[in-house]
């Protein structure tokens, strides 16, 4: 894959607080979603992130358990 701007700290810093095994999904979403669309970028909305693309495309939510791939 290609190199992966940095996430804004915020973003770090909810992925840090993650479980190990969710941690590995959200991270690997996050390259996916840069694979599929280099020009995405990254937001803090809903105390969630966001991933944009001239709109909000995709969101990550903590989920009881799991991590939540939303789609808007």
């Amino acid at each position: 894959m290609q190199n992966l701007p940095d996430m804004l700290p915020s973003i770090a810093d909810w992925l840090e607080e993650l479980p190990d095994e969710e941690r590995d999904i959200a991270l690997r979403i996050r390259e996916l979603d840069y694979h599929s669309l280099p020009e995405v970028t990254e937001a803090w909305k809903w105390k969630t992130p966001v991933f944009e693309y001239h709109r909000n495309i995709t969101y990550l939510s903590k989920g009881k358990p799991g991590v939540i791939l939303g789609f808007m």
